[in-house]
């Protein structure tokens, strides 16, 4: 198998906390199991990732901390990952920050978020794939909400990040407009489905392989 030694994943996570994650799904589900799912999410993710023998390094990027029995857990089973504290008051402030961080010594970066269970390995050898094209600078899979589930830089420009409605149906597009704004030539994979909100329990209690993430359900 086809090694890609130079090039990191980090994997945006949150502290996973009771009350403090999924939160717009806590009105269908109640906080404690909102929770549970988002563990589930994140352990879903940590899996597929760290069993890749495609990177350099796996790095688990959390907010507000990294102290969590879960997250120490998963740095004693996982041994590819490795806890960083998100810096930065905003989410585009964050992740600029983890990409500026991680490209240090490397060639490109994947930043992958915890609520698209469908993330698999095809998808992320395709992106590794893409990112080290001449072509390309950039590799942006999106979500069906309007914005993405992954995004792979081999230069991380601020202005990619900045001022951009995270959380809204207008994030994919914004982005759109700031690569070409800064001159970034990208490959845009197919659109995948997140986590976020009551509707999608029925989408993936539809789909016989998310059965077992939502068997508490």
């Amino acid at each position: 198998m086809y090694q890609y030694p130079t090039g990191k994943i980090i994997i945006f996570a949150k502290q996973p906390s009771v009350g403090k994650v999924k939160t717009r799904l806590i009105p269908a589900m109640g906080a404690k199991r909102a929770t549970l799912l988002y563990q589930q999410l994140l352990q879903n993710t940590v899996e597929k990732v760290t069993q890749l023998p495609l990177l350099a390094a796996v790095k688990i990027y959390t907010s507000p901390t990294i102290q969590h029995p879960l997250l120490a857990q998963m740095k004693h089973f996982y041994p590819a990952s490795f806890l960083r504290l998100q810096k930065g008051k905003c989410l585009g402030e964050k992740m600029f920050y983890a990409f500026k961080e991680a490209l240090k010594g490397t060639d490109f970066v994947i930043l992958i978020g915890t609520d698209c269970p469908e993330i698999s390995y095809q998808m992320i050898q395709l992106v590794c794939e893409k990112i080290q094209e001449k072509n390309y600078q950039a590799v942006i899979y999106p979500a069906k909400d309007g914005g993405y589930v992954l995004i792979a830089l081999k230069i991380a420009h601020f202005g990619i990040f900045r001022g951009v409605a995270w959380g809204t149906d207008k994030v994919l597009q914004q982005t759109r407009q700031r690569l070409r704004q800064y001159g970034y030539c990208w490959y845009e994979g197919k659109a995948f489905q997140d986590f976020d909100n009551p509707q999608d329990i029925v989408y993936f209690r539809k789909n016989k392989i998310y059965r077992k993430l939502l068997c508490f359900m």
